[in-house]
Parts: structure tokens; sequence; C-alpha cells
């Protein structure tokens, strides 16, 4: 997907050259998506080479991957299923579930799914998926987790949740889809 390459004159000035550019991944078209829409672009081109109906994604509460898969789902016709999950401590106000991504998540149609802790997400989302679509084409495992401490103030306890999502989590996911997927 092309966007533009801008010049920045004044940082090419202030650094004495060479001459500066910056790639406007931000206007992609596709919900704000930025460098986002590049990765989907090649996912989804498989989901369309497939003939995928429905894509499903699993990202935390207000991820901008989820929000971008969601509207490279409605603009090619598929339906998205969303698993949100918990993943930044200490955010119980509602408004965090129900205002920016996730809403942008309704607006483009997606169906959010939510778990209680302690059971077994991947396995409930792949049943839900299985019934409503009876098999899955493609998955796109695309864990990730922002922590806002420098590594000297992370805990052993805080490292090894990161590690859960990023590792575990991947891991959980693609063994519980692997049956709608043979």
């Amino acid at each position: 997907m092309p966007t533009p390459l801008e010049y920045l004159p004044r940082l090419t000035e202030h650094l004495g050259g060479p001459n500066i550019y910056v790639k406007r991944d931000d206007c992609t078209g596709l919900a704000m998506g930025g460098n986002k829409a590049r990765q989907l672009e090649f996912y989804c081109g498989e989901a369309v080479a497939a003939g995928a109906t429905a894509i499903i994604i699993t990202g935390a509460v207000q991820s901008n991957f989820v929000r971008t898969a969601a509207a490279a789902a409605r603009k090619l016709g598929m339906d998205c299923h969303i698993q949100l999950e918990e993943r930044v401590a200490n955010k119980s106000d509602p408004a965090y579930r129900n205002s920016g991504n996730v809403l942008l998540d309704r607006m483009l149609g997606a169906t959010i799914h939510s778990y209680p802790e302690g059971e077994d997400e991947a396995g409930a989302v792949m049943a839900e998926i299985g019934a409503a679509h009876g098999r899955l084409d493609v998955l796109v495992n695309a864990a990730g987790i922002e922590i806002e401490k420098t590594i000297e103030e992370t805990s052993l306890e805080e490292w090894n949740r990161i590690f859960a999502i990023n590792v575990t989590g991947t891991f959980l996911v693609s063994k519980a889809a692997l049956p709608l997927m043979r």
C-alpha cells in the first residue's frame, strides 16, 4: 500500500544532512492503522486467498493492532471476532473498557469476547468461532504488552506476567486453534 514520503527540511538542516524523509504510514487509510496495516496486508491477503469469512484477533483492551484488524476485516467483508485481554494492571475504570479503540471496534462491527480470569480463554473463543464459522483458515498471533518501568524497577512477578502473555499466551491460542484449522 503506497504512502507518501515527506521531506523534513528542519531536521535535515539540524543534522547538517543528509536529506531526511519520513514514510507517512499514518496515511494508510485503514482506521489510523499506521505501520500495523502493513503486516495486516499479508495476514488478510492469506485469509482472502484461503476463502476465509472471518478473522479472530486477541489483544489488550485498547490495542491499536486489534482496532486496525477490525477495520481490515470490515473493509474485506469479513466478520471480526476480538478476544480482549486484561493486560494493563490497575485499569478498573469502565470507560477504559468501553471507549477509545473498544468503541471503534464495536463501530466496525466486531464481535467482542471477554472471559473471566482463569478460564481457558483460548479454548472458549475457539469453541465460539467453531460454532459460528465451522473452521479457522488463518491464525494471527500478535502478542504484545507495554511496561512503563525500567528493567531495574520491574519485578520478577511482572516479568513473568509479560512473558506469559507474549509467549505462553501465543502457544495456548495456537494449540486451541489447531483443531479448527485441520
